[in-house]
């Protein structure tokens, strides 16, 4: 673990010097969260943003952590005031040390304690040393994923939101009593203060522990046996950990009504839509940044071909449907060309519903639905139905496509993938090469290959 978290540590963090050396000014988004950062620095808890669609959870962390390195700063000036410390790199060193909290959350999943929520039989004929290594390695292809990593120095909710759910996750895959009840309904409150749509990964978080703890291991159990029906109802109305999530559905039920939607500030730009071509974005998105699960797979498919050939057709015909009919060019994605996503907008021709270069994606798409597939192979199939609940649930009602949106998702996939198993843990190894280079190539052409707006103001290439 010691090996893992140094490498990840010196390379977030060179990452983080460059990224602040480079862009001395908030960025993108970070005008915004920084701005609101610092009105509670001051004391000013009243006034809001009408631009920020989010609610305040990492501004108030934020402010809690300026005050701390504020008060760092009176005690040892030498060492905590140092040129380059402004507000905007103190609160972006937030990001960074919320970052390598997560490797050690990330890798804490990969016990026994947190797998036998996954999988029913959890053991490897592997030596211990094998199987710490292989936890390091798949610690360090889950946190490498470049969005993941791109972003970890932004002043951005990002890592916050993985950091947060992966925590409730392992705490709750526990068979622990109701002491921890009071943990979980703290963090399950401050996911959903740092994105709204954190409810849904809530509740799958809670919905994986319940049917693990009520003896439910596939769909079967829940249809064919009234015993596990009854222990699902009993842990849930009555056991503090359920209770807690049941509190907070309700809390944030009020909060729809009385706000009038899920959306804070700018709802104009952020409407709910019906876009199910979401999720064919994240099929795309996974043989790009996993590609081995894919790979993987067909060894799969040639032992079901009936089953297979049935799934990947029903996909492809739905894959197609939503690139005709669903498929939304956000004026977002076609007005910046800071993204790479306005650049495959253009390549593709999406924006042209008579462009037939669009379904291209439909066999992408498909070569990463077997990987899904393989991913969740030796999981749980409650797991994976509620993990298909979980993402569609997430995305299909947002109109803009927006890689960040979808590393929760990948971030799972990845962890049903890296159940220590020899296969899994080759594909960590390969992935991790593969983010490597990813991430150099992105963060290079962020930081040397800037362009200039008419206005004279600087442009950076960005997921």
């Amino acid at each position: 673990m010691a090996l893992s978290h140094a490498l990840l540590f010196g390379l977030v963090l060179v990452w983080w010097t460059v990224f602040s050396e480079t862009v001395t000014e908030p960025y993108m988004d970070e005008p915004f969260h920084v701005g609101q950062t610092l009105r509670y620095v001051d004391g000013n808890w009243s006034e809001w943003d009408p631009k920020i669609t989010t609610p305040p959870g990492l501004y108030v962390i934020g402010c809690a952590w300026h005050h701390a390195w504020t008060s760092l700063q009176t005690f040892e000036p030498e060492l905590f005031s140092k040129e380059g410390f402004n507000n905007l790199a103190v609160l972006r060193l937030l990001c960074i040390v919320i970052y390598i909290a997560l490797l050690t959350i990330r890798r804490a999943l990969q016990e026994k304690e947190q797998t036998r929520a996954l999988v029913a039989n959890c053991e490897t004929t592997q030596s211990d040393a094998e199987a710490e290594f292989g936890k390091d390695r798949a610690s360090l292809a889950s946190l490498t994923m470049p969005v993941l990593f791109f972003y970890a120095p932004f002043y951005y909710t990002d890592g916050a939101s993985v950091l947060t759910i992966s925590t409730l996750f392992a705490v709750l895959a526990r068979k622990a009593g109701g002491a921890d009840s009071a943990v979980c309904f703290g963090l399950s409150v401050f996911a959903v203060s740092l994105r709204q749509t954190n409810i849904i990964w809530v509740g799958f978080c809670y919905g994986v522990a319940l049917l693990h703890e009520s003896g439910v291991i596939s769909i079967a159990d829940i249809f064919g046996s009234f015993d596990k029906v009854r222990s699902i109802l009993s842990n849930l109305f009555f056991k503090a950990r359920y209770l807690a999530l049941l509190l907070l559905l309700v809390l944030f039920s009020a909060f729809v009504c009385v706000n009038g939607g899920i959306v804070l500030g700018d709802k104009s730009n952020h409407q709910a839509v019906f876009h199910p071509t979401q999720l064919v974005y994240l099929m795309c998105l996974l043989p790009f940044f996993y590609p081995i699960y894919s790979l993987q797979a067909l060894s799969l498919a040639s032992k079901q071909k009936v089953a297979w050939t049935l799934t990947i057709c029903a996909w492809a015909m739905f894959a197609t449907y939503c690139l005709r009919y669903h498929l939304i060019s956000h004026p977002f994605t076609l007005a910046d060309n800071r993204h790479y996503t306005f650049y495959l907008w253009k390549c593709l021709q999406l924006a042209d519903p008579e462009s037939l270069r669009r379904y291209i994606l439909v066999p992408v798409s498909t070569f990463g639905l077997v990987g899904l597939l393989h991913a969740f192979s030796r999981v749980r199939s409650t797991v994976f139905v509620l993990y298909t609940i979980a993402t569609t649930c997430t995305l299909i009602f947002s109109p803009l496509f927006e890689p960040r949106y979808f590393v929760l998702p990948l971030f799972f996939i990845q962890y049903a993938a890296s159940v220590p198993e020899p296969s899994s843990q080759v594909a960590d190894s390969l992935h991790i090469l593969l983010h490597a280079a990813i991430n150099a190539v992105t963060i290079f052409v962020f930081v040397a290959k800037p362009f200039v707006f008419a206005d004279g103001t600087a442009g950076r290439f960005m997921w």
